[in-house]
């Protein structure tokens, strides 16, 4: 088997481990591992429109725009048109959806350092770079 099929498949069983685990600390406050992330993606980028959260994460409109409305019914974002282009709705994360980014976050942290502590730091900075040259095919 090839290294690159090799890492497919390290990458698919991270990523069942990933998923389990997300999900499993996202609904501690309600939400779906989605909906989280889409959260994380609105806090990170300020008021951003649909389309730019869109181009960040590799989630289908629909699904994107199902946790916007999620969110926002939470009252963990809220939405507003646009002052340069009316036809553009933003999103913002409220005090609340900052709250619950922040516990989350700490509770992923404890997570993490718990399961890649064997891991030398300069390994992950490595992974890390990797990781992020890798981009899925159009």
């Amino acid at each position: 088997m090839s290294n690159a099929n090799k890492m497919v498949i390290e990458l698919l069983r991270l990523g069942a481990y990933l998923q389990r685990e997300g999900a499993r600390l996202t609904r501690e406050f309600g939400l779906a591992q989605q909906q989280f992330v889409v959260l994380v993606a609105i806090k990170e980028q300020g008021p951003v429109s649909q389309k730019a959260i869109l181009s960040d994460l590799l989630y289908e409109k629909s699904n994107v725009s199902k946790s916007i409305s999620r969110l926002s019914s939470l009252g963990l974002i809220k939405t507003f048109k646009s002052d340069e282009d009316s036809r553009f709705v933003l999103c913002e994360v409220t005090n609340e959806g900052r709250e619950v980014v922040e516990q989350c976050m700490v509770k992923m942290k404890a997570l993490n350092e718990k399961w890649l502590q064997h891991i030398p730091e300069h390994e992950l900075e490595q992974m890390v770079k990797v990781l992020g040259t890798i981009r899925p095919m159009a």
